[in-house]
C-alpha cells in the first residue's frame, strides 16, 4: 500500500489491506461465484481470483490469509506470491 499512500491515491494517504473479517464480509454464502455476485451489487473490476488480507496465519509469520473471490473461500499461503489487493481505508 506504500505506493498508494506515497502518491496520495484519490487524494488519500491512509490506504491499507483489509483484514480477514473485512474480506469475509464481501462473501455471500448463497452465491456460487463471489466476483460475479459482487459485480451485480455495483462493485467494479472484481477478479475471480485471490485477494490478500492483512491477517497473518497464527504461528507461521510468513503466511497470511487470503480470499478466493471465485468460490468465496478463505485460505492461508506464503506472503511472496502474486495475488490481487483490495485497498481499503478507515474513512475518517
Amino acid at each position: 500500500m506504500a505506493c498508494l499512500n506515497t502518491n496520495g491515491y484519490l487524494g488519500y494517504t491512509d490506504w491499507r489491506l483489509p483484514n480477514t473479517n473485512e474480506l469475509k464480509s464481501l462473501i455471500h454464502a448463497g452465491q456460487s461465484k463471489t466476483a460475479t455476485w459482487l459485480s451485480s451489487q455495483g462493485f467494479n473490476n472484481v477478479q475471480s481470483n485471490y485477494y490478500w488480507s492483512s491477517t497473518s496465519y497464527t504461528g507461521y509469520p510468513f503466511f497470511v490469509w487470503y480470499v478466493d473471490m471465485d468460490y468465496g473461500q478463505m485460505y492461508n499461503y506464503l506472503i511472496p506470491d502474486y495475488f490481487y489487493v483490495w485497498p481499503v481505508r478507515s474513512g475518517q
